[in-house]
């Protein structure tokens, strides 16, 4: 239990998928058919009806169909739970030493807050790691439990797992 472990995320049945061509990609629905143009340089399924899009080395938002909700700025985007979204603002996201913050739907980042790790939202809180601790920011991307674990897990039906003493991460 050395990062934040996620609960398996409860998703509805995709309305559209990802599709790439000569290195673009887009999205097309479950006949084949495109629907939002392989115009773009990365992308991810769609969460809350928002997907991450890549253009260049950066990311932004765009809704179901195709527009701009926020234009790219973040080096990546997670996908979207409970409104919110971790984005990259400098780092790699999966590496120690990335500076991530919470978004909201429309891109703004919701405080000045970075963090070294951020799980996905569940509940209404989200495990973070600063140094070699987990807590719990809320979603307004403040501290709600101070980062006092050597381990956590996101929370589910009103509990999170913990640990002290776990190695390892």
């Amino acid at each position: 239990m050395g990062a934040c472990a996620p609960k398996p995320p409860v998703r509805s049945r995709p309305t559209l998928f990802v599709a790439g061509k000569n290195g673009k990609a887009g999205y097309i629905d479950a006949k084949g058919a495109v629907k939002i143009p392989l115009v773009f340089d990365g992308a991810d399924g769609f969460s809350e009806g928002l997907a991450a899009v890549g253009v260049g080395n950066s990311y932004g938002i765009i809704d179901r169909h195709g527009q701009w909700v926020h234009k790219p700025q973040y080096v990546s985007i997670s996908m979207f739970s409970e409104d919110r979204a971790v984005a990259c603002i400098s780092g790699n996201p999966f590496m120690r030493g990335a500076q991530l913050v919470v978004i909201d739907r429309k891109g703004n980042r919701v405080s000045d807050e970075s963090y070294d790790f951020i799980s996905s939202f569940s509940e209404g809180l989200a495990c973070v790691r600063i140094g070699q601790r987990y807590g719990y920011i809320n979603k307004q991307g403040k501290l709600a439990i101070q980062p006092m674990f050597d381990g956590a897990s996101d929370f589910y039906e009103g509990l999170a797992g913990v640990g002290f003493g776990v190695s390892g991460s």
